[in-house]
């Protein structure tokens, strides 16, 4: 195994001082904490979690932050206890954990408001300068360096990813060879990171306790939080096409509905990241993840519920019960058939065809990386794994409408 990068140990596992590794350091700014002598040791803790994983955190302290949440939650708690009490599960999820408190959701979406695009860039930009780190100190680690390539690749679609950035980092990037690109890389991952909230850049830094300390795990943390702020843009997206339609607007309508769709089309850049994880990595991380399968995510569900109605799902008891909203975006154009004319609803027509080839299109995606990295074996949730990822690419979003968009 390679000292760092990918395929090897996590940059800071390797720095990690003696109080770190134990977790004696993050122990004591805990007690001191509790006596009520300064803020939250958040650096210490996450600290000792970046140097060990999860699932080898000092149990002392995992029952210590157990307690601490158990007592923030019974209270008010001090000003800025909320972000603390979100942050918190995800310090002592091994046992009762799920998807959420793996990725720390509620703290990021959270935090970021309604400035879910800026965070996106963040997280982006964030991945980037990791993956350069990792790089500069093996540059002639070739699957390091092609992480990398698509890392810079993913940041330059940011403009398409997270539109609502109004000087997000985009365009095709510069050509840089050699010993050249790592550093090239790392000045654009620091550019971006320069131009958003500071609020933002703590929240990504509080997002991150991975199980292992595997590298790799760094990098799948970064991408389903990245995807799942973008499905969370997505159903905004649709909520207001549907809100149009009933009012009769069929170009706002169909302004959503492209933007989604496009959010969507450029995903396929950060796929090409995750395809970058070896499997050997995937095997170690998914040993201890079982349980927390994408799904569960909320936000992923939500987008097709908003779509429209969905028969129970095959797993109901194993995801998150999410409220269908009535009408569904296509109960809300079906409605605005039988009042508009058919001229004024072909902009929508076409984005709607476009939003469910975009959407199928990641599926599959999802299921061909899938069925590369772990083959056929079952998935995490409990389902078929890439089986089920199959079956579910062939699922259209839009039932009634799946002919047309086809």
């Amino acid at each position: 195994m390679t000292a760092t990068g990918v395929g090897g140990a996590r940059k800071s596992a390797l720095e990690a001082d003696r109080d770190d590794i134990s977790g004696n350091r993050a122990l004591r700014a805990l007690a001191r904490w509790n006596r009520s002598l300064g803020p939250f040791p958040y650096d210490a803790v996450i600290a000792h979690y970046q140097a060990v994983g999860r699932t080898a955190a000092d149990r002392r302290l995992v029952r210590a932050l157990r307690a601490a949440h158990e007592r923030l939650s019974g209270s008010a708690g001090p000003a800025g206890a909320w972000s603390l009490v979100a942050w918190l599960p995800g310090t002592f999820d091994q046992e009762d954990g799920d998807y959420d408190s793996y990725l720390g959701t509620e703290l990021l979406e959270g935090v970021a408001g309604v400035r879910l695009d800026a965070l996106i860039v963040t997280l982006i930009a964030e991945l980037l300068a990791t993956e350069a780190a990792a790089l500069e100190r093996d540059p002639g680690h070739r699957e390091q360096r092609a992480r990398t390539q698509a890392c810079l690749l993913a940041l330059s679609k940011s403009g398409l990813l997270a539109p609502d950035v109004p000087d997000a980092p985009g365009g095709r990037p510069e050509r840089a060879e050699g010993a050249e690109f790592a550093p090239y890389c790392r000045e654009r991952a620091c550019g971006a990171l320069a131009a958003v909230p500071a609020a933002h850049l703590r929240v990504v830094e509080l997002a991150m306790l991975p199980t292992t300390r595997l590298h790799d795990e760094h990098m799948f943390i970064r991408s389903i939080q990245i995807f799942e702020m973008l499905y969370r843009q997505v159903v905004g997206h649709l909520t207001r096409a549907t809100r149009a339609l009933e009012l009769d607007d069929p170009e706002l309508a169909a302004a959503e509905l492209a933007e989604a769709a496009g959010r969507l089309e450029a995903t396929a850049a950060l796929y090409r990241v995750v395809t970058t994880m070896p499997k050997e990595s995937f095997a170690v991380i998914r040993e201890y993840t079982s349980g927390r399968s994408a799904l569960q995510s909320r936000a992923y569900r939500e987008v097709e519920l908003h779509s429209a109605a969905r028969p129970r799902h095959p797993h109901a008891d194993k995801i998150p019960a999410v409220d269908a909203p009535r009408p569904t975006l296509q109960d809300a154009f079906v409605a605005a058939s039988g009042r508009l004319p058919e001229s004024g609803l072909t902009g929508v027509a076409m984005q709607l065809a476009r939003l469910e080839g975009a959407w199928r299109g990641m599926k599959r995606t999802h299921w061909g990386i899938t069925l590369k990295i772990i083959g056929t074996v079952p998935g995490t949730g409990g389902t078929a794994g890439s089986d089920y990822l199959k079956t579910m690419a062939e699922v259209p979003l839009f039932p009634a409408l799946s002919l047309t968009a086809r």
